[in-house]
């Protein structure tokens, strides 16, 4: 992939390799991930362009649902989501009612953050999304870790987590709710991360007698990269029937969301958790090396010198003597 000399692979190609990488970045870690991207390529400008970068982190942000901290300190985390862009790099906080501006290739808030304009806010639809708001308040507080807090795993290590309402004023009376859920908790000095995403919706019709239906999904990546590197992606969608009853008022119909979102949520958790230590238990274990006849461990240093000797004669005869004399690689720590 180097950025110099004649190469076979397009910018194109090139360009989708690099946004592949950077989709997976894991939480925490996209700027050192793309300090790396830039150093394979020799920062080769016509395949890290500015307008390319841009829009390769635009996507990523918005998918990862990038939270970031606004100027004022009296302003909740804005975050970075399709359902809250009002325009090319430029965001809704719903619940303060402020626009910001978003440096996509940074991660950071670009320029001062201004009041929404009456036409960038729905009107039927505030009511119910202001009630969501506050039940999902009451959600995040006790099902996530607080916001900035410091983890008691072990020392080093910082969680993080946001969340936001977004109502739309749809045609023929009906409203759509979203609420998008951002949570990462990451020790980089213990070797691990992980990260949380989150998005809901439902479209109602105030006052409606038939039912409606809450869609959502959750995407899940972790990182730990202690003597290895492996990350861990899970997604999984769901939905729930939101009753007539429920329908009423913004009150019941934001307690009943709030509700379904926990039970759903919790179940894909617990599917995780079981999921896992099926495969510590199971797969893990079938993995493993068994013993020889013997019952006793085969030690492989005295051999490991003849190993690579025999080999290095089969694949190359024509250098067997300049190799037999050869120190072994790696200071005989072998692997």
């Amino acid at each position: 992939m180097s950025g110099g000399g004649s190469s076979s692979i397009s910018v194109e190609e090139k360009r989708r390799i690099v946004r592949y990488i950077m989709l997976n970045s894991p939480p925490g870690q996209t700027q050192e991930v793309l300090t790396d991207c830039r150093k394979l390529l020799q920062n080769d400008p016509e395949v890290l362009s500015e307008s390319a970068l841009s829009e390769i982190l635009a996507e990523h942000n918005e998918q990862k649902l990038l939270a970031v901290r606004l100027p004022q300190s009296n302003l909740p985390k804005g975050i970075v989501c399709r359902q809250g862009r009002l325009a090319d790099r430029l965001y809704l906080e719903p619940r303060t009612k402020h626009v910001f501006e978003v440096a996509h290739i940074t991660q950071t808030v670009a320029g001062s953050v201004t009041a929404a304009e009456p036409s960038q806010l729905p009107t039927r639809a505030e009511p119910y999304r202001a009630a969501l708001d506050t039940a999902m308040d009451g959600y995040i507080a006790t099902h996530y870790y607080p916001d900035e807090q410091p983890l008691p795993t072990a020392s080093g290590g910082t969680s993080g987590v946001a969340h936001a309402v977004y109502g739309v004023d749809e045609g023929k009376d009906a409203v759509t709710l979203h609420v998008v859920i951002s949570a990462k908790n990451q020790n980089l000095k213990n070797y691990w991360a992980g990260g949380w995403a989150s998005q809901w919706s439902i479209t109602f019709t105030p006052n409606q007698t038939t039912s409606a239906k809450l869609k959502g999904s959750a995407s899940v990546l972790t990182h730990f990269f202690e003597e290895g590197n492996v990350q861990m992606h899970a997604d999984n969608d769901m939905q729930a029937d939101i009753q007539p009853p429920d329908l009423k008022s913004a009150e019941s119909l934001s307690s009943a969301v709030a509700k379904a979102i926990s039970t759903l949520e919790g179940a894909f958790h617990q599917s995780m958790e079981d999921k896992y230590a099926a495969c510590a238990d199971r797969a893990f274990k079938s993995l493993r090396r068994t013993l020889p006849i013997t019952m006793e461990k085969f030690d492989w240093s005295p051999l490991k010198h003849v190993i690579r000797k025999d080999l290095t004669e089969r694949t190359h005869p024509q250098a067997t003597h300049a190799t037999a004399a050869a120190p072994v690689a790696g200071g005989g720590k072998g692997t």
